[in-house]
């Protein structure tokens, strides 16, 4: 039970940030002595620190209580069409360090290689003090990375890859596995635009959509949980029915600039870095904007959501302004009149799901599920 309880402090730090005992005590409901008496073990244990005291009007100043950064730390491995990231995550969710390599395809060997000198180099940037406060691997996996290979031998060895397995031949940290847009849910979910969201509808867009599901504060887990959120058929503006992807995705977006002059060059890597062309963006998001809101109203009707976070890989404005649009298509429909969900644009940038990722081994080790917010 004491386990538990520390568990659950940590977790309520970490969600709503420093705050007094008393607080921290009215908000668990535990009694003043027992948060004392766990209080002072988590700041014995160096994952909780003091802040400055705080002074009110009257009576003693108010020392509030903060999660310390330096008090674990964590690893996340992202695994991408073109590229691999692994970065180094303290206690508050700060990315300390991170290390990359770049590829035409990616290959098991490659990644493997890569993820052996990551996880030496990244353990030589802490002291080695803290270096006994490394918690854990957490990994973010792709789905069917044979479908990026390029090479039959390569799709071949991807399909009998088992990516955990392997690292456990690297190391002696723990290491955690989930499907990376649930990891990039996750980050969100506890880093980013819906930290402590209860039921929540993740859409990422891509050359091809997908998205992640959150029920009572969890991801939904499972193989046809995630499946691609692209497929899903929307009314065509012209009339008749298109599929998402084909009205809403990067891949779309592309087509337009092509057709506006890009060369197919400047399309290549991240799309954050593609030219900006107003007249097709404007296009994009006026096809992609009705679609996103008709997959949103069907999803809370399934699902009554409270929260949508949407993940585009473009300039702040144009992800701001998408945002916006879908919001105004939902608020249009009168079916909606009884309420809506929040909408986010996703915050936390292409690092996502490594960052949710490297949560993993923290959320194993000295988190619980709060109550949801709606």
């Amino acid at each position: 039970m004491r386990a538990y309880n520390e568990k659950l402090v940590l977790s309520l730090l970490r969600q709503v940030g420093p705050i007094p005992r008393s607080q921290i005590a009215r908000a668990t409901g535990l009694s003043p002595q027992s948060c004392s008496v766990i209080m002072r073990a988590l700041e014995t244990a160096g994952l909780v620190r003091r802040g400055a005291p705080q002074r009110g009007r009257i009576g003693q100043p108010s020392v509030p209580m903060m999660l310390a950064e330096d008090g674990a730390f964590s690893l996340g491995l992202q695994i991408r069409r073109d590229s691999a990231e692994m970065v180094l995550m303290d206690f508050l969710g700060t990315i300390r360090a991170s290390r990359s390599c770049a590829y035409r395809a990616p290959h098991p060997d490659t990644i493997v290689s890569f993820a052996r000198t990551a996880l030496d180099e990244l353990a030589q940037t802490l002291p080695e003090t803290l270096r006994v406060r490394l918690r854990g691997l957490g990994v973010a996996l792709p789905d069917q990375p044979w479908l990026w290979a390029t090479e039959p031998a390569a799709r071949t060895a991807w399909q009998r890859f088992d990516l955990a397995e392997e690292l456990r031949e690297l190391t002696d940290l723990p290491i955690y596995a989930e499907q990376d847009i649930v990891a990039a849910c996750r980050a969100e979910m506890a880093l980013g635009s819906a930290i402590g969201a209860a039921d929540l509808l993740y859409i990422e867009i891509r050359e091809t959509i997908r998205g992640a599901v959150v029920q009572a504060g969890k991801p939904l887990q499972g193989g046809r949980v995630h499946r691609p959120l692209g497929r899903i058929e929307v009314c065509a503006p012209a009339g008749g029915s298109v599929a998402l992807d084909g009205c809403a995705s990067l891949g779309r977006l592309a087509e337009l600039m092509a057709a506006q002059g890009a060369l197919p060059e400047a399309l290549r890597g991240m799309p954050s870095g593609w030219p900006e062309l107003p007249e097709a963006e404007t296009r994009w998001r006026a096809e992609a904007a009705p679609a996103l809101a008709q997959v949103i109203c069907s999803a809370d009707a399934l699902l009554s959501l409270s929260h949508v976070v949407i993940a585009v890989c473009r300039p702040p404005a144009a992800r701001a302004a998408l945002v916006q649009a879908v919001a105004a298509h939902l608020e249009a429909d009168e079916a909606n009149l009884a309420g809506l969900p929040a909408l986010h644009a996703a915050t936390l940038g292409p690092q996502t799901a490594a960052l949710g990722a490297a949560i993993l081994p923290l959320a194993a080790q000295f988190l619980v599920q709060l109550p949801a917010r709606r």
